[in-house]
């Protein structure tokens, strides 16, 4: 990992694009715009979640599309009762499952937007 910190600013932007294209490949927008897409390099990040782990919440200003490419993400409507049923799934809440390959917020891109 070190290593990566000695390669150029492009190098790691193409670098970035070859590991996140696939995904955004999978969004009709960035499929659209696949030749051009090095230039969203800037503005790609991962991040690492645990179970239990909020993305996002009720209320918040949404900053950013969020592209799943690992694991699974429940995506739950509205203000939970009680957190500790909806970490043991006994929420009565309703509930998308998102898996790898599917985004979330992607209304980000074209307006303001609060989490509902």
């Amino acid at each position: 990992v070190k290593l990566l910190a000695l390669l150029s600013e492009p190098l790691r932007l193409e670098l970035k694009h070859e590991t996140y294209s696939q995904y955004l490949a999978g969004h009709p927008l960035f499929d659209l715009c696949s030749d051009q897409a090095r230039i969203f390099g800037k503005s790609l990040s991962a991040v690492a979640l645990a179970t239990g782990d909020f993305v996002f919440a009720v209320g918040e200003e949404a900053r950013m599309v969020t592209f799943l490419t690992n694991g699974v993400l429940e995506y739950m409507l509205g203000v939970p009762d009680d957190h500790d049923e909806v970490l043991s799934g006994r929420s009565s809440m309703h509930k998308d499952i998102l898996t790898e390959g599917q985004w979330a917020c992607e209304a980000v891109l074209w307006t303001e937007w609060e989490h509902i």
